[in-house]
């Protein structure tokens, strides 16, 4: 089979394999209903697309020609004629016939009942076989004649399409402004007393907090995952004491969520969608005086309850957003939602006193209300944020994982599992070669081991050891089973470790209360909350350390400068070391230290 090409443009030519050149000829003209788009491009005058006819209309010079080549293996084409158009246009297909590949029983022909291709209208369409037609000019008739009423009923399709879009977004219309009404009139809402008292002066200005926070981050319960929709309670009994520490000022309103992020209730994903859906409710915290209000409402707000400075200029300048309209209406009425409840709040109840309703406050448009009624806490915009020079918790982390090296006391910094119980798997490599039932834990102090020369194919970093107090079964069943002795290897990454040393009580507090912190205190609180109570214990043993030293010092010192020396003796060595109150080798290492300090005047006054 040879390989013949019509055409000589890359886009604009066919191949067709035929045994010779006559037969690719009559394959050509039988199967290209449009042949003039290998017409080559010496020939063609202008060219225009037509879009119902989704093709090409040309005008050409006279006889425009089809240039045939065959091409080889190696795809190297050699021209071998040219073909003029109108030849492989005007065709009647009885040339059929006269391919032996294709010869058919003449006797069973069907009568071609096509009128004259002049004569086909487009109302010809539906009675016209096109399985009988013979002509190759009528089937390009038929086809064109096909595409514009094609065309007609796509434009039509399309503006019956646009309608029903208008009346749906007409509906959706209807549908906000209904749950505009809704949320002004509080037809949803659910209004909660907390706490219950004197209320603040009428002239007190009111405050709305502009950041949206998270009920769970707050409260910061992490056991089970955290607080959630079900356990609100435990939120009303938390606030009711802490609530001066988010409304300070004593006319204020501030917007929560239960959680900003989901829990996991179940392996069904649609069982944990309906859950947490719950958990994205907005509520609004208000304060008057003493008094403490939870209110639930229908709205469901962003993480502000109004724009930032600059939000919607910054939105339109974005060369990077290719419809900053449509954005910034859809945020805009995020942000109305929220405005619309509480301005029905004082409109409509005295949760927030007379005067603001008396006044004819209005809070949906920018001089509706003056500073002296209305007072914005911008807390959701970093710019207004003073800072106190402290590094963020993950800068914090990451200078600490610096000070990794061999010998150094570790704790995890990370609260979960990192691998099956190793009794159900062949191999860990975490582990290897053992397989314990038990994974270290947040609440010991460990120690690196070892340190990875880089060789290792998962590529660990640090090695730490451990005792997973667990029971070994024996593969054979005849041997009893016991308690493990050897500690057990695992095998660790540089982030999933925290130098205990360098890390402080002070620093575990501040960053426990540091609520810029606060949506990751699943996995943050947790390690502070050990690393702190280990940080207690160990000051507590140095305290009676130094208490049962301190006679045994032949001047007075006092009890910071000893110790500054006991600091000494657990970090001089390359395999840092705790204290105990017995340990003796310290006590002699200690007392020599202190008694050579004096002699140089370091210590002791």
């Amino acid at each position: 089979m040879k390989n013949f090409v019509f055409g000589n443009s890359y886009d604009h030519s066919v191949s067709i394999q035929a045994k010779n050149l006559e037969l690719a000829i009559n394959v050509f003209k039988v199967q290209e209903l449009f042949p003039e788009n290998c017409v080559d491009e010496d020939y063609i005058e202008s060219s225009d697309y037509d879009s119902d006819l989704r093709r090409n209309l040309y005008k050409f010079k006279d006889n425009p020609m089809i240039p045939i080549s065959i091409m080889d293996k190696d795809r190297n084409k050699t021209f071998i004629k040219n073909i003029s158009l109108y030849e492989t246009i005007d065709v009647n297909y009885n040339v059929l016939s006269s391919v032996k590949m294709l010869e058919f029983d003449k006797s069973k022909q069907i009568e071609d009942t096509t009128p004259s291709t002049d004569l086909i209208t487009i109302n010809d369409l539906e009675n016209i076989n096109v399985s009988n037609t013979q002509d190759k000019k009528a089937l390009r008739k038929i086809h064109d004649l096909a595409r514009k009423k094609q065309a007609e009923l796509e434009h039509q399709k399309d503006k019956l399409t646009e309608i029903i879009n208008k009346v749906h977004e007409e509906l959706q219309q209807k549908i906000k402004l209904l749950y505009v009404i809704e949320t002004y009139l509080g037809l949803k809402e659910e209004v909660y007393q907390l706490k219950e008292g004197k209320k603040a002066s009428e002239n007190e200005p009111l405050t709305i907090h502009q950041l949206k926070l998270y009920m769970d981050e707050e409260v910061g319960i992490w056991e089970d995952g955290g607080m959630d929709f079900e356990s609100i309670d435990i939120f009303d009994e938390w606030i009711t004491k802490n609530y001066k520490k988010f409304l300070y000022n004593k006319k204020s309103i501030c917007a929560w969520q239960i959680r900003r992020n989901d829990k996991k209730y179940s392996d069904d994903a649609r069982i944990n969608f309906m859950l947490n859906t719950e958990n994205k409710c907005t509520y609004f915290l208000i304060r008057n005086g003493e008094n403490l209000y939870r209110i639930w409402s229908n709205i469901q707000i962003t993480d502000r309850f109004f724009p930032k400075t600059h939000e919607y200029e910054k939105m339109m300048k974005d060369e990077f957003n290719w419809s900053p309209e449509e954005k910034i209406k859809s945020k805009h009425q995020n942000y109305m939602y929220g405005l619309v409840a509480l301005q029905g709040l004082i409109e409509r109840t005295d949760i927030f006193g007379s005067k603001l309703r008396e006044s004819k406050v209005n809070l949906l448009t920018p001089d509706g209300f003056s500073e002296e009624e209305i007072h914005l806490i911008r807390d959701a915009e970093q710019e207004y944020w003073i800072g106190n020079g402290r590094l963020t918790w993950s800068d914090y982390k990451k200078k600490n994982k610096e000070t990794l090296k061999l010998g150094i006391r570790v704790i995890l910094n990370q609260n979960g599992n990192w691998y099956y119980d190793g009794r159900d798997r062949q191999t860990n490599w975490r582990t290897y070669p053992f397989h314990p039932g038990y994974n270290p834990t947040l609440e010991e102090i460990y120690q690196i081991e070892e340190v990875n020369d880089g060789k290792s194919y998962s590529g660990w970093q640090f090695k730490i050891y451990y005792n997973s107090e667990d029971t070994i079964y024996p593969a054979d069943w005849n041997l009893d089973s016991h308690e493990r002795i050897r500690r057990v290897p695992f095998r660790m990454y540089g982030d999933e470790l925290l130098n205990y040393d360098e890390i402080t009580i002070e620093d575990c507090e501040y960053y426990e209360k540091n609520r810029f912190e606060r949506h990751q205190y699943i996995y943050l609180l947790p390690i502070l909350h050990w690393a702190k109570k280990l940080k207690i214990k160990e000051k507590e043993l140095e305290d009676n350390f130094i208490k049962f030293i301190k006679p045994q010092i032949k001047f007075d010192m006092d009890d910071e400068e000893i110790r500054e020396v006991v600091k000494w003796w657990k970090f001089k060595n390359k395999w840092k070391r705790e204290l105990t109150k017995d340990d003796s080798k310290a006590v002699r290492m200690i007392l020599k230290r202190i008694e050579s300090l004096k002699k140089l005047n370091k210590i002791g006054g």
